[in-house]
């Protein structure tokens, strides 16, 4: 009796352009559904105003006199719900080891 073949074959990542890529500092994020099964994952830089004054009355006045606070957008990603999930799996993951590596007294 013959093998049955294999459903997929599993194959390693080749990172392109990884080494060439400037790592940013990513302060804002936000992710919103377009339609069913399809979202899009914005991250930024956010660059608060430039608030002067001696007294709170005064940087409170400077604030508001901005009107708004800049965000450099850095990228813009579509993705299924699975991919979507697959990211927020792989952030939680992220996350515990860190926790995990600073219990044991490790950054």
């Amino acid at each position: 009796m013959a093998e049955a073949e294999p459903a997929f074959v599993s194959l390693p990542i080749a990172l392109e352009g990884y080494t060439e890529r400037v790592i940013e500092m990513a302060s804002w994020a936000q992710c919103q559904f377009v339609r069913q099964g399809e979202f899009i994952l914005t991250i930024g830089q956010a660059h608060p105003p430039v608030v002067v004054g001696d007294s709170s009355q005064e940087r409170r006045q400077s604030l508001e006199q901005a009107g708004y606070i800049t965000v450099k957008v850095l990228g813009k990603y579509s993705m299924t719900l699975q991919r979507l999930q697959e990211l927020i799996q792989a952030l939680q993951t992220c996350q515990q080891q860190y926790q995990e590596a600073v219990k044991r007294g490790m950054q």
